[in-house]
């Protein structure tokens, strides 16, 4: 690895200070099309799970989506809206949903 590349690749490791959590770099994450079903059908199910106030449930799967697919921004805001609405912590939410932003800026 060339020293350019290193310090490329250090300033795409940013670190969200108040959340713990590195943002891996996420340049033009590309998926298959069977893929985008499984993550969408996961991102569906933690939506399912809110709708009903299982906010423990959408916790934990939230947190393991991120653990497996730290790439996609849908499963922080997941989370992040999992702590507005479940625990009321504001702030929590807050920090997650910026590392949504941080990881994908143009997702919605």
């Amino acid at each position: 690895m060339k020293k350019s590349q290193i310090i490329v690749l250090i300033i795409l490791l940013p670190v969200c200070i108040s959340c713990k959590q590195k943002v891996v770099p996420c340049l033009d994450v590309k998926h298959t099309e069977e893929k985008r079903i499984m993550l969408q059908s996961l991102s569906d199910s933690i939506w399912h799970e809110q709708e009903n106030r299982n906010y423990k449930k959408a916790e934990k799967m939230a947190l393991d989506a991120i653990k497996q697919y730290p790439c996609e921004a849908t499963f922080y805001s997941s989370l992040g809206i999992t702590y507005q609405l479940g625990y009321k912590d504001y702030n929590k939410a807050e920090n997650y949903l910026r590392l949504a932003i941080e990881v994908n800026p143009n997702h919605t």
